[in-house]
């Protein structure tokens, strides 16, 4: 889980990496995952230990 930012805006994700690329998933399954990639800017501020 991670503490980002997404084109301006905070949220707390899961972060995948996979052969499909990198992106952030919701748990909640009523949202689409959010592709992290050049078309998109993002920073990770922290890491959620659970």
């Amino acid at each position: 889980m991670a503490i980002a930012d997404y084109d301006q805006q905070a949220f707390v994700k899961k972060y995948v990496i996979d052969e499909n690329g990198s992106r952030f998933v919701s748990l909640n399954k009523k949202y689409d995952n959010m592709p992290i990639d050049e078309s998109h800017e993002t920073s990770i501020f922290g890491v959620v230990v659970l």
